[in-house]
């Protein structure tokens, strides 16, 4: 998962994401997973777009940002 995450893949991006966010087969990191949640849905990945939107009402993984969230849901919505 981590190969096809560094060369770009957004679903694998999106993928790795989950396993840090839940920690599955790894130790959980919000940050972490924010990261490859942010790399997937700059692709247009509407689960990463929503799942970003999420963490960032919610303040998980990023500093909580009602402005980002809204950008993020607007993109997923345009996305699905």
């Amino acid at each position: 998962m981590r190969a096809a995450a560094d060369q770009g893949y957004a679903l694998a991006q999106h993928g790795l994401g989950f396993m840090y966010f839940q920690g599955e087969c790894t130790k959980s990191d919000p940050v972490e997973a924010a990261r490859w949640f942010k790399l997937a849905a700059a692709q247009g990945l509407a689960g990463s777009q929503s799942t970003l939107a999420m963490m960032y009402e919610k303040g998980v993984g990023v500093e909580r940002d009602a402005a980002e969230a809204a950008k993020w849901h607007e993109r997923a919505d345009k996305a699905s």
